[in-house]
């Protein structure tokens, strides 16, 4: 798990949603991303 799931609280919000657990939220594989930025996610040659 990428420690920013757990530190930015994705994987606690996730397992309240499922009825899981949140004080001990399973571990998420992989990377949720947690924000967005014109970097990320988007052709460069996108027009914004």
């Amino acid at each position: 798990m990428h420690h920013h799931n757990h530190y930015y609280g994705q994987s606690h919000i996730l397992a309240r949603y499922a009825g899981l657990d949140d004080e001990f939220p399973p571990r998420l594989r992989g990377y949720l991303q947690h924000g967005w930025n014109i970097g990320c996610g988007w052709n460069p040659v996108h027009e914004f």
